[in-house]
């Protein structure tokens, strides 16, 4: 019945007006809203009405030569790099994996508009959607607050069109898809403020949505006043910016907004963000500060964790270890932790990806299970100039096709892995 309705829909809004096409998709959108977007989807591209409907519209991604016009400095060149695999107890010891690298750039647009929740940027009637340019992007489930629908074979984004919006004159975005969470944030995000020491403009403002935690807020003002005299603008999350002039750094990694299942390609940290959040961390380290010999076990609820998640947790306590929540600290709190930890330990979490404070050397034993067995997101960490050892337990599950699904790990194995591993040596 619903496949009818939509194609008796189809031509009477081809049949009828512009205007009388337009108020049939807005009573639509009051009425039946869940029929609008596969109406629309339908409808011939050359139709009037999908290019003057208020609500939403189709955008052409910009090609590689109307991209060019807009690059305002190359900040790294396109190349091969090697990614160690991880060590996997019973599974991996080790190995490289080489990926390509594309190229990172500043670019500059005027008069663009985006959500800050979203990674596309409307330049007039076209789109700067970059993550679609990549490869593995063919199997990511893109999370664009304000995308619809994404035209694959016309490259083009069906995106919504928002009654209001907040006017910026000349910004620096540090917004996007998934800017929240920490683990992106850590990866993809916070290495762009490197592009500050590039850009020749005193003006700017760092444009950073107010929705994200206490602790990416604290990280970004203190890394952006000691970057240059800059300051941090907070965005309303849930309305589109209007920028007269807007420096957009490319994303430095790859990290896929979400996917049904997992491939390395996935994750990709680069060598240039390794070396910005070396140089960022820097920046937050209190001088003559002492280090400790502590051994921390990073705290986990929720989903994609251990079921005997309580046993571990105490057989790593009466090993000396002390459980943190990094969430639940203060950002000063979280640093002194990591920066002072020997050992760190626990189920695979973004709370990990705090192991940037520590030392080099640090060593990290993380229970992971088998679909993320292979994920390259701390890999790169071992290089230089981190050095972290790292080794992962993989759990015993049943076979699932949930990506998120939690798992055991007999405290048997874990004797092995850490008799393996050497991790408390």
């Amino acid at each position: 019945m619903k496949q009818l309705i939509l194609r008796l829909l189809t031509r009477i809004i081809c049949w009828l007006p512009e205007k009388q096409a337009i108020a049939l998709l807005d009573a639509l959108c009051a009425i039946r809203p869940s029929l609008v977007l596969p109406l629309i989807l339908r409808l011939p591209r050359h139709a009037i009405v999908t290019k003057a409907w208020k609500y939403a519209g189709f955008y052409a991604i910009l090609t590689d030569d109307q991209l060019d016009k807009f690059e305002y400095r190359v900040i790294d060149p396109e190349r091969i790099e090697t990614v160690p695999f991880p060590y996997v107890t019973g599974l991996s010891t080790g190995g490289n994996y080489a990926i390509l690298k594309p190229k990172t750039a500043i670019y500059r647009f005027t008069d663009v508009v985006f959500h800050p929740l979203s990674d596309a940027l409307r330049v007039g009637d076209k789109v700067y959607w970059e993550k679609s340019s990549r490869i593995q992007f063919a199997k990511a489930i893109p999370m664009d607050r304000d995308l619809l629908a994404y035209d694959k074979e016309h490259r083009s984004l069906f995106l919504r069109n928002y009654p209001r919006t907040q006017k910026i004159k000349n910004g620096f975005s540090v917004t996007g898809v998934n800017i929240n969470s920490w683990g992106h944030f850590i990866g993809n995000f916070f290495p762009k403020l490197i592009a500050l020491k590039s850009i020749n403009d005193m003006e700017l403002v760092v444009l950073l949505p107010t929705n994200v935690d206490e602790h990416i807020r604290s990280l970004v003002e203190t890394c952006v006043a000691r970057l240059g005299p800059y300051k941090v603008l907070y965005l309303d999350p849930d309305v589109p910016v209007v920028c007269e002039s807007l420096y957009y750094c490319g994303s430095p990694s790859y990290l896929a907004d979400h996917a049904n299942y997992l491939h390395p390609a996935d994750i990709h940290i680069s060598q240039y963000s390794i070396r910005a959040l070396h140089e960022l961390v820097g920046l937050t380290r209190i001088e003559n500060r002492s280090l400790g010999t502590r051994k921390i076990f990073i705290g986990r609820t929720g989903p994609r964790n251990l079921i005997n998640y309580p046993e571990v947790e105490a057989f790593f306590i009466e090993l000396g270890f002390e459980v943190i929540y990094p969430h639940l600290l203060t950002l000063r709190e979280k640093i002194s932790a990591f920066e002072e930890a020997t050992h760190i330990a626990g189920p695979l979490s973004s709370g990990f990806a705090n192991s940037i404070f520590s030392r080099p050397g640090t060593k990290i034993f993380a229970f992971i299970n088998f679909a993320r067995s292979l994920d390259l997101y701390f890999a790169p960490f071992t290089l230089d100039p981190f050095f972290m050892k790292t080794f992962f337990v993989s759990g015993d599950e049943s076979c699932t096709s949930d990506i998120h699904n939690s798992y055991r790990v007999s405290l048997d194995k874990i004797r092995a892995g850490l008799a393996e591993t050497e991790f408390l040596s």
